[in-house]
């Protein structure tokens, strides 16, 4: 959390940050946001549709055209990106009314503007992993993580590809053990 933090103070787009750090949302579902897609009532959005390149399609799986929880503070960076963008479609509108390329921002501009802070760019899928990390670590069953994800096939791909276990998660599991030991005697 204190990258992603470094991150959103570092760039311009603090929405994009926010968006792609605490909901799981892949580059193409990011693009793809619209503004009607978001309940900002009952703090969910749905994703129906991906962006690839310039190719507008449904989303990959069932699966992943899912409902998403919205925490309030990307809440308030969505409210406070569509004060300052009245009147686009799409959440990240580019300058042609269109998706912005948010991988071309990236490797271009957030990649040059965090240089010397001291946080390495690793792309808007590393946010992605993240979560899964941070959810994981902080004591959120597997199954719960990939349900977050949207990943269809279960917790095997979440595990494997999006969550790296700490070595505190470790630690905590390995001192559980005496406890559940004396409990089941």
């Amino acid at each position: 959390m204190e990258e992603v933090e470094k991150i959103t103070e570092a760039v311009d787009g603090v929405a994009r940050c926010a968006v792609a750090a605490l909901t799981g949302l892949s580059l193409a579902e990011l693009r793809g946001l619209k503004w009607a897609d978001i309940d900002f009532d009952d703090c969910q959005l749905i994703v129906v549709r991906t962006v690839w390149h310039k190719e507008v399609i449904d989303t990959k799986t069932e699966h992943r055209a899912a409902s998403v929880h919205l925490l309030p503070n990307v809440i308030a960076e969505l409210k406070k990106q569509r004060k300052q963008n009245p009147g686009t479609t799409w959440v990240f509108e580019g300058p042609r009314v269109l998706p912005l390329d948010l991988a071309t921002l990236g490797s271009k501009i957030i990649k040059k503007t965090l240089q010397g802070t001291g946080v390495e760019w690793h792309g808007f899928h590393a946010f992605r992993r993240g979560l899964g990390t941070r959810l994981y670590n902080n004591g959120t069953p597997i199954e719960t993580v990939a349900k977050v994800l949207r990943h269809g096939s279960g917790s095997e791909v979440t595990l494997k590809y999006y969550v790296e276990v700490e070595e505190e998660t470790k630690a905590a599991a390995l001192q559980s053990l005496p406890r559940k030991i004396e409990k089941a005697k």
